[in-house]
């Protein structure tokens, strides 16, 4: 049950965060009013590190400042390695 609980909280942490990630790009642009009628590459490229700041931003505050929630993340699986079998000495020739 605290897998389904921590789910549901990070269901609602992350539409919060996107919520106010998008509240913030609104006032920012309110307040540069862009000319968006001949945008450049980097312009898009400019708006996307952008956004992705404003993303990881808001998230480390959400996690540290506003829910900062006792379950602990689930670790990753255990992922096998994959290594090459050691050489073995070759069969002794036998006629």
């Amino acid at each position: 049950m605290p897998l389904i609980k921590d789910a549901i909280n990070r269901v609602i942490r992350t539409l919060l965060q996107q919520l106010a990630v998008v509240i913030q790009e609104a006032l920012l642009y309110l307040v540069a009013q862009p000319d968006l009628t001949d945008i450049e590459p980097w312009q898009v490229a400019l708006a996307i590190a952008v956004h992705a700041a404003l993303s990881m931003t808001t998230a480390f505050l959400h996690r540290t400042v506003v829910d900062p929630s006792k379950i602990p993340s689930v670790p990753p699986p255990n992922t096998p390695t994959f290594r090459e079998r050691p050489l073995e000495p070759p069969a002794p020739f036998q006629p």
